[in-house]
């Protein structure tokens, strides 16, 4: 037998309580300059990690079709 609840609400939202717990999150992650990388390092991680998968992928369905044969 099923049963089925619903529960009405009637709520809220502060705002201003969120966007300065926001704000203080934001200034205690906020990273010194040693940290930052530019457009290039950037893109160069992010082309390196795709050919990554891609291998993976690659070696996945040669596993694969070396299994079911």
């Amino acid at each position: 037998m099923a049963v089925n609840y619903s529960i009405l609400v009637d709520a809220e939202l502060n705002t201003a309580s969120i966007q300065q717990q926001l704000n203080t999150l934001s200034k205690s992650m906020q990273t010194d300059d040693s940290f930052k990388l530019s457009f290039q390092e950037a893109n160069l991680i992010m082309s390196k990690s795709i050919d990554i998968i891609a291998d993976m992928v690659g070696e996945v369905y040669s596993l694969d079709s070396a299994l079911t044969e």
